[in-house]
C-alpha cells in the first residue's frame, strides 16, 4: 500500500538566486555561460508555510550572502545547523 504523498512544496522552502545576463561585454571569454556578478533572490510563495512570496537584489558576490539572510530573517524563516548528532541542533 502506497503511503499518502504529500503535496510538492509541503516539506520545503525554496530560494533562487538569479544572475543578470543583459547587456554584457563582447568578445574575451564571455560565452553562453557567463553572467554580472549581480542579480536577485526570490523566496517563491509557499502556501504550506505561509510564505508569501519575497524577493530582493544583491550587486556583488560579496552581498549575495547577506541579502539572502536579510530576506530569510525578514520572512520569519529560520535555519537550523546540520549538526553531528541529530540531538545538537544549532541555530545558523
Amino acid at each position: 500500500m502506497k503511503k499518502n504523498k504529500k503535496p510538492w512544496g509541503y516539506n520545503m522552502i525554496r530560494v533562487n538566486v538569479r544572475f543578470n545576463v543583459s547587456d554584457l561585454p563582447e568578445g574575451g571569454n564571455i560565452d553562453d555561460r557567463t553572467a554580472w556578478a549581480t542579480g536577485s533572490i526570490t523566496l517563491p510563495q509557499n502556501k504550506y508555510r505561509s510564505i508569501d512570496g519575497d524577493k530582493v537584489f544583491f550587486s556583488g558576490l560579496d552581498d549575495l550572502m547577506p541579502k539572502m539572510r536579510d530576506l530569510l530573517k525578514k520572512n520569519d524563516i529560520k535555519l537550523l545547523k546540520l549538526p553531528a548528532k541529530k540531538a545538537d541542533f544549532e541555530d545558523l
